[in-house]
């Protein structure tokens, strides 16, 4: 994703903003199939399409961006230390300051 968007960046901005578009493109496709393999039971799917469905996509930084946020939650130490299933509010998602202890 980095390469392809850096190669975006090269572009003239009328090339870039097509080349953005089609990636655009690409991606929903690439998300719809994924959604579709993943073969989701019958009341997710209807879920999905009556009232939506949240997907929580994670990688490294995300992932770790959690563990960060578990260690600094109200409760500590947490009690099941487990990445899968742990929730954050938005606000402390977003809180990346560091606060001062003087």
């Amino acid at each position: 994703m980095t390469r392809l968007l850096d190669d975006i960046s090269t572009d003239t901005k009328t090339d870039a903003e097509t080349a953005r578009s089609d990636l655009r493109t690409t991606m929903v496709a690439q998300f719809r199939t994924a959604l579709h393999d993943l073969a989701l039971p019958h009341d997710l799917r209807h879920q999905a399409k009556h009232r939506g469905l949240t997907l929580y996509l994670s990688g490294g930084g995300f992932r770790g961006w959690g563990y960060l946020l578990m260690s600094s939650h109200r409760i500590r130490p947490y009690p099941i230390p487990i990445i899968n299933g742990f929730c954050a509010p938005v606000k402390d998602f977003k809180d990346t300051e560091i606060p001062r202890r003087d």
